[in-house]
Protein backbone atom coordinates (compact mmCIF):
# COMPACT_ATOMS: atom_id res chain seq x y z
CA UNK A 1 0.00 0.00 0.00
CA UNK A 2 0.60 3.45 0.08
CA UNK A 3 1.16 3.73 3.87
CA UNK A 4 0.54 7.30 5.09
CA UNK A 5 1.95 10.45 3.16
CA UNK A 6 2.28 13.99 4.19
CA UNK A 7 1.99 17.16 2.60
CA UNK A 8 2.20 20.01 4.60
CA UNK A 9 0.99 23.19 2.86
CA UNK A 10 -0.28 26.22 4.21
CA UNK A 11 -2.46 29.19 2.79
CA UNK A 12 -3.55 32.83 4.17
CA UNK A 13 -5.83 35.32 3.77
CA UNK A 14 -5.50 39.02 3.34
CA UNK A 15 -7.48 40.68 6.51
CA UNK A 16 -10.17 42.59 4.20
CA UNK A 17 -11.26 38.97 2.87
CA UNK A 18 -11.41 37.37 6.64
CA UNK A 19 -14.55 36.37 7.49
CA UNK A 20 -16.29 35.98 4.19
CA UNK A 21 -16.37 31.82 4.25
CA UNK A 22 -13.11 31.31 2.06
CA UNK A 23 -11.99 28.95 5.12
CA UNK A 24 -14.59 27.01 5.28
CA UNK A 25 -15.04 26.61 1.45
CA UNK A 26 -11.03 26.31 1.17
CA UNK A 27 -10.66 23.23 3.58
CA UNK A 28 -13.80 21.85 2.34
CA UNK A 29 -12.31 21.58 -1.30
CA UNK A 30 -8.99 19.64 0.14
CA UNK A 31 -11.14 17.66 1.90
CA UNK A 32 -13.54 16.67 -0.75
CA UNK A 33 -10.69 16.33 -3.19
CA UNK A 34 -8.40 14.45 -0.95
CA UNK A 35 -10.91 11.80 -0.69
CA UNK A 36 -11.26 11.66 -4.77
CA UNK A 37 -8.09 9.22 -4.38
CA UNK A 38 -9.24 6.00 -3.09
CA UNK A 39 -6.01 5.24 -0.94
CA UNK A 40 -6.55 8.10 1.45
CA UNK A 41 -8.60 6.96 4.33
CA UNK A 42 -8.20 10.20 6.55
CA UNK A 43 -7.32 13.93 6.09
CA UNK A 44 -5.46 15.78 8.72
CA UNK A 45 -5.33 19.64 9.20
CA UNK A 46 -3.22 21.93 11.65
CA UNK A 47 -4.13 24.79 13.38
CA UNK A 48 -2.28 27.16 15.49
CA UNK A 49 -3.43 26.23 19.35
CA UNK A 50 -5.71 28.50 20.69
CA UNK A 51 -6.97 29.75 16.88
CA UNK A 52 -10.79 30.31 17.86
CA UNK A 53 -11.74 30.96 14.53
CA UNK A 54 -9.83 27.86 12.93
CA UNK A 55 -11.09 25.86 15.78
CA UNK A 56 -14.84 26.60 14.74
CA UNK A 57 -14.02 25.92 11.02
CA UNK A 58 -12.62 22.70 11.68
CA UNK A 59 -15.20 21.60 13.86
CA UNK A 60 -17.55 23.21 11.29
CA UNK A 61 -15.88 20.74 8.54
CA UNK A 62 -16.76 17.88 10.83
CA UNK A 63 -13.08 17.40 12.13
CA UNK A 64 -12.15 16.53 15.32
CA UNK A 65 -9.11 17.46 17.54
CA UNK A 66 -6.81 14.55 17.80
CA UNK A 67 -3.23 15.81 18.81
CA UNK A 68 -1.65 18.79 20.10
CA UNK A 69 1.92 19.53 21.07
CA UNK A 70 2.96 23.18 22.44
CA UNK A 71 2.35 25.35 18.89
CA UNK A 72 -0.48 23.10 17.53
CA UNK A 73 -3.43 21.21 17.03
CA UNK A 74 -3.87 18.14 14.81
CA UNK A 75 -7.30 17.82 13.42
CA UNK A 76 -8.45 14.86 11.91
CA UNK A 77 -11.26 13.60 9.52
CA UNK A 78 -12.01 9.86 8.47
CA UNK A 79 -13.60 8.91 4.84
CA UNK A 80 -16.30 7.28 6.33
CA UNK A 81 -17.03 10.42 8.92
CA UNK A 82 -16.61 12.53 5.36
CA UNK A 83 -19.45 10.15 3.53
CA UNK A 84 -22.22 10.26 5.93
Amino acid sequence: GLGDVYKRQGYEIAPEFLSNGFDAEIGFALIKFAFTRSAVQKVNMISALNDKDSDRILRDLRMSPINKNSKEMVWEITRSEFEN
